[in-house]
């Protein structure tokens, strides 16, 4: 869904003599559909690779895509998730794996004894290397491969050469929590973009440079222009909506950026002022990619 703009400047940079492109107010990769010809394609790339790639690796948001909503969304959960590291449970401690085509898949991981943990038909390559590496012939190591497909789970199996294998099981992954939270510069770039419809050209004025600066990357977040509050908002649940809005305009403009329920930011302008704005926002409905008048919460 597009959001008209009758300008063809872009809202960061300020160039005029570079083509527009499509810039969504919430990535796509969170379920984003509303989108404004508004960045440049450099500013756009800019801001997806600098900033709005953190949000894979965000504990917050991973928990709410790939597990709060996974049953509402299970084609975005899949896009998401993609390639995203998850843990396996067991008797040896904690496994490394991935999500790799709508599922989990065990990786490998190297216990304090030298071993390694792999996936049954990734072990049997490994270990197929290793013995060729050992002067294994071809008939020793086909042997190999067979004893190993032939072995039960607990077995221990001794191929020779110093080496030997045990099948396990495993049951279920689970998301790993050690990632970084998103940037402030992420709701940041969600509030400015939203600003523009909000003042219309008096986005591109040189009092809002400095926002401008920080999401082009040539200066760090000034806490003198602008403060971003980050807490978690229970109260709704975990639903398959984004709400934005403004939420404030005394004594500056307060933008609400809230993702799937929980996940919420004010994003305080604190130079910006626009007494004559009335709160207003949007609903964001994902799944049915329909957008409703909102008013969002009013900030703290």
């Amino acid at each position: 869904m597009e959001l008209p703009w009758p300008h063809r400047r872009c809202i960061v940079c300020l160039r005029d003599d570079v083509p527009m492109t499509r810039a969504h107010l919430i990535p796509e990769s969170l379920g984003g559909f509303v989108w404004s010809q508004t960045h440049c394609a450099a500013c756009n790339n800019g801001l997806g690779t600098r900033v709005e790639a953190g949000v894979k690796h965000d504990p917050t948001i991973r928990y709410t895509i790939e597990h709060a909503l996974a049953a509402e969304l299970p084609e975005l959960v899949k896009a998401f998730a993609e390639g995203q590291p998850y843990v396996i449970p067991s008797k040896q401690g904690p496994l490394a794996a991935r999500y790799r085509d709508g599922a989990v898949e065990l990786g490998t991981t190297k216990l304090d004894d030298g071993s390694l943990v792999q996936e049954r038909d990734r072990a049997a390559q490994t270990i197929e290397t290793m013995l060729e590496r050992a002067g294994a012939n071809a008939e020793e190591r086909h042997a190999a491969l067979e004893r190993i497909a032939a072995a039960e789970a607990g077995e221990v199996v001794d191929l020779g050469r110093g080496l030997a294998i045990r099948h396990g099981t495993t049951e279920g992954g689970s998301i790993t929590f050690d990632g970084q939270r998103v940037s402030d510069e992420f709701p940041l770039a969600i509030a400015f973009h939203l600003l523009a419809f909000f003042v219309g050209d008096l986005i591109y004025g040189a009092a809002l440079e400095p926002l401008r600066a920080t999401l082009r990357g040539d200066s760090p977040l000034d806490e003198s222009e602008v403060v971003v509050e980050s807490l978690i908002d229970r109260s709704t649940g975990y639903v398959p909506q984004h709400l934005l809005g403004l939420s404030r305009v005394e004594p500056h403009i307060v933008i609400r950026v809230q993702l799937f329920g929980p996940p919420v930011w004010h994003v305080h302008l604190l130079r910006v002022k626009a007494p004559k704005l009335e709160p207003i926002g949007m609903m964001l409905d994902v799944q049915t990619r329909d957008v409703y008048p909102a008013k969002p919460a009013t900030a703290g």
